[in-house]
């Protein structure tokens, strides 16, 4: 299993890259990074191919995932990456997902030994689905990719992915609710202490 940091997304709504938000004195890409690399397994920065140059000032240029395929949003990142390791299961963080806790990640791994004949496994609160964080079995990518290679892909989200593969749904406990917290426009960093 190795480790994928989302960056790639277009910020839009934040009017800056997520992932260089600094939380004390790291970017928000950095902090998911070192969370994963707590775990013990080798990580991967997914970016789009605006934001290399950005991206290899703060990591090992070698450990970067381009966006190689005509998608958007993170299932370029993920599907990329499938193409660089095809025989890789990836566990999957978002970079604007600052406030995960190492238990989350935990349990998540946990849940991926334990449970078997699934293709990907995320949690999931109050009836949705949180696909940003979760990890994504080589199977099941190669069966999106095909999908996708063959103009079989209908719909190019993350959630699709998830109703298309057997997908193991992990219960959130209430304790982790607030680790899911998204950060979608200036006001909400502002709310929360964050400095651009």
């Amino acid at each position: 299993i190795t480790g994928l940091v989302l960056c790639g997304g277009q910020s839009s709504r934040m009017g800056t890259d997520k992932g260089l938000i600094q939380k004390d004195g790291k970017t928000w890409a950095e902090i998911a990074h070192n969370k994963l690399t707590d775990l013990g397994i080798p990580v991967y920065v997914s970016v789009h191919s605006s934001q290399h140059h950005n991206y290899q000032d703060i990591f090992v240029p070698s450990t970067l995932i381009v966006d190689s395929l005509p998608l958007r949003g993170p299932l370029a990142g993920l599907l990329s990456a499938h193409q660089k390791l095809p025989q890789t299961d990836w566990l999957v963080l978002a970079c604007d997902l600052p406030d995960m806790q190492p238990e989350v990640l935990k349990l998540l791994r946990q849940q991926y030994t334990n449970a078997h004949g699934y293709d990907c496994f995320v949690f999931e609160s109050e009836g949705e689905a949180e696909p940003l964080c979760g990890i994504y079995k080589a199977v099941g990518l190669q069966k999106i990719l095909h999908l996708f290679q063959q103009n079989e892909l209908p719909k190019h989200s993350m959630k699709y992915v998830l109703d298309v593969c057997r997908t193991y749904l992990i219960p959130l406990p209430d304790d982790f609710k607030t680790t899911f917290q998204n950060y979608n426009a200036p006001e909400d960093l502002g709310r929360r202490g964050f400095g651009v």
